[in-house]
């Protein structure tokens, strides 16, 4: 089969490679472990978020379950604090974890 050359504005190649948007991109082994250190994070940051999702959920059953059949009027008194606290916390650190990992996947 004949050479196909290509002629564009002046410019002469042999081969045009990429046409159509097909970016693979080639990376060394150094950084093929460093994304799959960085999506592990990112994981364990996800899993930190959820966490803190599931603590919230009990934090509202504990506050449901403290609180006296028809007295909604004072309910901040029942609130379960201390599980509140740790959910929020949970899902914060949850959040700065994936995206530490994130970050660190693109290096």
């Amino acid at each position: 089969m004949a050479e196909v050359t290509f002629d564009i504005e002046g410019q002469a190649a042999a081969e045009i490679v990429n046409v159509g948007g097909d970016h693979n991109v080639y990376t060394n082994e150094s950084r093929r472990r460093a994304a799959a250190v960085g999506r592990a994070i990112a994981l364990t940051g996800l899993l930190v978020s959820l966490t803190g999702l599931a603590f919230l959920v009990v934090a509202g059953l504990e506050t449901a379950r403290a609180l006296p059949p028809n007295d909604w009027a004072d309910y901040t008194s029942y609130v379960a604090i201390r599980t509140l606290v740790i959910a929020s916390i949970l899902i914060v650190a949850g959040i700065a974890v994936g995206k530490a990992g994130r970050v660190y996947a693109r290096r």
